[in-house]
């Protein structure tokens, strides 16, 4: 393992840390620290000789935005349940109730029973996001091919990479269906 794999797999190992921490503290900017993080990963494979050296980075990434992709949609059905709430519950319901301060407030249980179950599946899927995290780091740490563990089979799919195709009569990399040197057919 040379020198710039090692500094990925740090970096990969910070990357972890820094989602876990971002989403228990809610750091407002672990979100920036990892896009930055992605940056220098990207930077550092280049000089990498294995294509598979930024998917440790990539696997952190995607769990993070995940959780963060997964808090904003069940934000956006919080918000459509209180517009239903406000438009058409509330309405129909005639009865005021006296709080504390002596306002009379309408309130409705079911939509702070549904707004605590949406916070509830935030935190397991919180929870299990930290859980690949620790494995994740864990394959780190023993030196495992990160492609064949868990997180690395979700991240595949978000790595940039293409194959590229070489002529097999001149050895040119080929772009489309014909070499642009020789013009042998890709195979």
């Amino acid at each position: 393992m040379d020198r710039t794999q090692k500094n990925l797999k740090m970096l990969a190992i910070f990357a972890y840390a820094m989602m876990a921490l971002g989403l228990i503290l809610g750091t407002s900017y672990a979100t920036l620290i990892m896009v930055a993080l992605l940056i220098v990963a990207v930077v550092l494979s280049k000089d990498a000789q294995d294509e598979d050296a930024v998917l440790p980075v990539v696997g952190a990434q995607v769990l993070y935005f995940g959780i963060k992709l997964i808090s904003v949609v069940l934000s956006i059905l919080a918000s459509f349940l209180a517009r239903i709430d406000d438009w058409i519950v509330q309405p129909l319901m005639e009865e005021e109730v006296t709080n504390p301060w002596g306002n009379y407030t309408q309130t409705s249980t079911w939509l702070e029973t549904t707004n605590e179950i949406l916070d509830f599946l935030l935190l397991l899927v919180s929870i299990a996001a930290i859980a690949l995290a620790v494995l994740a780091v864990i394959d780190l740490l023993r030196g495992a091919n990160f492609a064949k563990t868990l997180v690395g089979k979700i991240a595949k799919p978000f790595t940039c990479r293409k194959e590229v195709y070489y002529c097999s009569n001149c050895g040119k990399a080929v772009k489309g269906d014909f070499c642009g040197k020789c013009g042998t057919k890709k195979e």
